[in-house]
């Protein structure tokens, strides 16, 4: 677990080196470094080996030297640009339990660094075999299962296996965008920063203003209240007052009392007598006053109520009025009505009665002719 938190700890700072620096990235010598950090980048292992490649690399970027890839073969050739002086194998603090051993000269455990000229090389990338079918398919479907939270470092790993620069046009790509957003970034919250900066200074300034007038007040409080107490008590004693809660009570008392022996004359007993009848017809002036005050408030709400009532009262009657007068016209109605009614029953009576004559005198009329015949 140490050596993969010591492995990404490298592999970082390796990226950050061949990236930030303009002239390590416009530099073709350091294609060959970042197309190792692309190898170790998407290699699963993190073994001693892939650790030991890696700090050489790292000791070459740190020394500012020109770096170049170890010997690889794709489809018979050599793609290397490896020097012919000086080699570094492995850096030289060693791992536990490690060990590096060269077969010959020609093979690298890391990577070669340069004292003289580079020679000009082509930088050739490795074919995939099939990169119309295979290769399009695993980036596409590792472009369509990487989750949205997926790390940049872990991306690229996917990724970049895939491609056939090694994910090189997506980590400039990647830079030219994070540069854009630190540009933006910039531009939009400097000025926001600069005035809510200058607001919080003046914001400061005009509290420590007032805190500072509020100790000038202070001050001038407590000096005024020194020199009401030097006058009121001229023999205070400040330590016995810092030793002796009671001490200030003590001194207030037997000073009244002092004043009060010495002042205490029939003009006094008579001023106090005067005060004391003072202070009492006060008192019963204050309790008179409450109570009209009460008898007041009691009289306004018996008013209120007076005039509810009345206001009901007069409802009460304009309703019943209006009701008199209805029932009234009701009344005149049916009475009209009523003697309709019996002018009807009088005709129809005199109509029956008519009306039985006329049939009593038929019957009549019928048994006289019967019996002539």
């Amino acid at each position: 677990m140490t050596n993969n938190n010591q492995f990404e700890k490298l592999l970082l700072e390796a990226w950050e080196r061949c990236t930030d620096d303009e002239t390590l990235r416009e530099s073709a010598t350091y294609k060959c470094a970042r197309q190792m950090l692309a190898k170790l980048t998407c290699s699963g292992r993190r073994n001693n080996e892939e650790l030991c490649k890696l700090k050489s690399l790292i000791s070459a970027l740190r020394a500012g030297n020109e770096v170049c890839c170890p010997k690889e073969k794709f489809d018979g050739e050599e793609a290397c640009c490896r020097l012919e002086v000086v080699e570094l194998c492995c850096p030289e603090e060693k791992l536990p339990n490690e060990t590096c051993e060269r077969s010959n000269d020609d093979e690298m455990c890391g990577i070669s660094l340069s004292k003289t000229t580079e020679k000009p090389e082509q930088v050739i990338y490795p074919q995939l075999p099939f990169p119309d079918t295979d290769a399009d398919c695993i980036l596409k479907s590792s472009l369509v299962t990487a989750e949205d939270n997926v790390g940049m470092q872990q991306f690229f790993r996917d990724v970049a296996v895939n491609t056939c620069d090694r994910g090189d046009l997506l980590m400039r790509v990647t830079r030219d965008v994070l540069t854009d957003f630190r540009f933006f970034v910039d531009s939009v919250f400097s000025n926001r920063v600069t005035q809510i900066g200058m607001v919080l200074a003046r914001e400061h300034m005009s509290i420590r203003d007032r805190y500072a007038e509020l100790e000038s007040r202070t001050l001038n409080r407590a000096q005024l209240s020194v020199f009401h107490v030097k006058e009121v008590m001229p023999t205070f004693d400040w330590q016995r007052y810092s030793s002796e809660p009671g001490y200030i009570k003590s001194v207030v008392v037997s000073s009244c009392l002092q004043n009060a022996r010495a002042e205490d004359t029939d003009e006094d007993a008579r001023g106090k007598g005067l005060l004391y009848q003072l202070n009492w017809l006060r008192s019963e002036n204050d309790r008179a006053d409450s109570e009209n005050h009460c008898l007041h408030e009691q009289h306004a709400k018996l008013t209120a109520e007076l005039s509810t009532i009345n206001g009901n009262i007069s409802s009460v009657q304009c309703r019943a009025a209006n009701d008199i007068a209805c029932l009234s016209d009701q009344l005149e109605k049916l009475r009209s009505k009523s003697c309709e009614q019996m002018a009807i029953i009088d005709k129809l009576m005199e109509d029956i009665q008519i009306s039985i004559q006329n049939s009593k005198k038929g019957t009549k009329v019928a048994v006289t002719t019967r019996r002539c015949i």
